[in-house]
C-alpha cells in the first residue's frame, strides 16, 4: 500500500448502501459445488483446448475458462442456480476503497448476492521448471507463489 493513500469512506458507503456487511458466509455445499464446477471446466477444456492450456499465457487461459464457465450456465442447472455470470478482469475496489481499480482474474457473480460483491477467483500458472511453485500458509488460508 502506498503511503498517503487513505480509505475512501464515501466509496464504501455507496458500495454497501442497503447491505449489511459482513455478509453471511457462503454455505459449504455451495463452495464445494463451485470448486467441482471449476475443476470440471478445466477437465472439459483439457479435452478440447489442451495445447492452449499447456502453452498459453494466463490471460489466454482465463479467457477460455470464462467462456467455458458461462457456457455451463446453459448446460448445468445447478451451476445456473448458483452463478448468473462470470467475468474476467472486471474492475472492482479493494475492501477499504484504497484501490478503485483491482482487476481479479475471474469474478463469479452469484445469484444470491449483489453483482458488486462477486466471488473472486485468482488464477496462476504453476510451472515447476521455471520455479513457480505453490506455497501455502495454513494459518492464514493464503496460497501463493
Amino acid at each position: 500500500m502506498s503511503p498517503g493513500i487513505t480509505p475512501r469512506p464515501e466509496q464504501i458507503a455507496e458500495l454497501t448502501r442497503g447491505h449489511t456487511i459482513p455478509f453471511d458466509p457462503l454455505p459449504e455445499l455451495n463452495l464445494t459445488i463451485i470448486a467441482e464446477v471449476l475443476a470440471g471446466a478445466w477437465n472439459d477444456l483439457l479435452q478440447t483446448q489442451r495445447q492452449t492450456l499447456l502453452s498459453g499465457g494466463e490471460a489466454e487461459i482465463n479467457a477460455l475458462i470464462e467462456s467455458r464457465l458461462n457456457a455451463l450456465r446453459d448446460e448445468d442447472t445447478g451451476w445456473s442456480v448458483l452463478v448468473w455470470g462470470v467475468t474476467r478482469g472486471t474492475e472492482t475496489m479493494s475492501y477499504d476503497a484504497r484501490s478503485l481499480e483491482k482487476r481479479p482474474d475471474l469474478s463469479l457473480h452469484l445469484t444470491s448476492r449483489n453483482p458488486s460483491f462477486a466471488l473472486i477467483v485468482e488464477c496462476k500458472i504453476l510451472d515447476e521448471p521455471s520455479g513457480k511453485k505453490l506455497k501455502c500458509t495454513v494459518t492464514t488460508g493464503w496460497c501463493g507463489l
